[in-house]
């Protein structure tokens, strides 16, 4: 019998069996002293896991909207091209779709 942790906590861990089967878990701590435990290995993302990561830490904000709206309406204003680049919150965009567009590349 082999055991597993379930996790990068480290206090529950699966009962593998002799097949290579894990029928069951339980708490670390209920184990005899000694017990040699697999170490928790965290799943690689898939890229729509990933997408939906970029998408969740990346979300548009409202102070990102009000520096677009600030500085389009001084540009009118001023009959002024507007270079929206130079909004912060515009490049990050910018950057995070590139990253989008190499994680839809590898779906």
């Amino acid at each position: 019998m082999n055991y597993k942790y379930t996790s990068a906590e480290n206090n529950v861990v699966y009962v593998i069996d002799d097949d290579g089967l894990c029928r069951s878990s339980c708490l670390a701590s209920i184990l005899p002293e000694g017990t040699v435990i697999e170490p928790y290995v965290p799943p690689i993302p898939t890229p729509v896991e990933l997408l939906a990561n970029l998408d969740a830490d990346n979300a548009l904000t409202q102070r990102n909207l009000r520096e677009f709206i600030l500085l389009a309406a001084q540009a009118f204003k001023l009959g002024q091209p507007i270079d929206i680049m130079a909004i912060p919150g515009v490049a990050k965009v910018a950057q995070v779709e590139a990253e989008a567009q190499a994680l839809r590349a590898a779906l």
